[in-house]
């Protein structure tokens, strides 16, 4: 169907992007940038979906979660308590920007840290996405392996809680231009994501691949999701609840 602007409850007049839809389908959370209530640079913000589809009035989602620094939540565990999100948190460390939070009965838990093995992070731009086995995490950034601009990624959970060093999900998806905005549907192989390399209509197009195999470099050639959503501009960060219903992303169209 035609897409749908979600409206002023959750679109503001400065840039909102990044959205995280939760499982159930009920919370949207998303990323605006230098809002007069935010901390400074990228805040955190949500809003919840009511059982007749209205979205309520968004809410900057305060401390821990947000600081003076750049914040986002990269993925929703299917209970709705635990966050995956990116910041340093009071370390400068690149291989130290995935944390966790709870919700406890006094809100979200400061972020715990994880890292990513031999992350050899390069460039400045990065977006991850945990899969709903929580042991799964896909993401996008440019490393000393890349076949061109940012190129996507896979990493495992260890037992003694980090993660295994990043594994090139290949030439079938990446390419030469910048592969961005992983999302990983809950049956845990199709891929969708935004690239400027593949063949599009303009700007950076939304794709979705189907991965063959467990070696996670095994891919279907990647499909372009047509007009309907992709315009000549940038569409990007598409999120799926569990349940299929709707899709969630970003264009800078109307």
């Amino acid at each position: 169907t035609k897409p749908k602007n979600l409206g002023e409850e959750v679109n503001s007049t400065y840039v909102d992007k990044s959205p995280t839809i939760s499982p159930d389908g009920k919370t949207l959370y998303f990323v605006r940038e230098n809002a007069k209530d935010g901390f400074g640079g990228q805040d955190l913000y949500f809003s919840t979906r009511s059982e007749d589809g209205v979205w309520s009035q968004s809410q900057n989602i305060g401390r821990p979660l947000n600081n003076q620094g750049n914040n986002f939540v990269n993925a929703v565990m299917p209970d709705n308590n635990t966050l995956m999100t990116i910041n340093s948190y009071g370390r400068a460390s690149l291989d130290e920007i995935l944390a966790f939070t709870h919700r406890t009965k006094d809100g979200w838990s400061t972020p715990s840290r994880k890292a990513i093995n031999r992350l050899q992070h390069l460039g400045r731009w990065v977006s991850f996405y945990l899969a709903a086995d929580g042991k799964t995490i896909v993401f996008s950034m440019k490393r000393p392996d890349t076949h061109g601009g940012r190129d996507l990624y896979v990493s495992f959970l260890q037992p003694n809680g980090s993660f295994t060093a990043p594994t090139n999900l290949g030439n079938t998806v990446n390419t030469p231009g910048n592969e961005h905005c992983p999302f990983l549907a809950a049956d845990g192989k199709t891929l969708y994501f935004d690239t400027d390399g593949h063949p599009g209509y303009g700007g950076r197009d939304i794709f979705m691949a189907k991965r063959l195999d467990d070696s996670w470099t095994n891919w279907e050639v990647p499909k372009n999701l047509g007009p309907t959503i992709n315009t000549k501009g940038a569409d990007e960060g598409l999120v799926i609840p569990a349940s299929g219903e709707f899709a969630y992303f970003v264009s800078d169209k109307d």
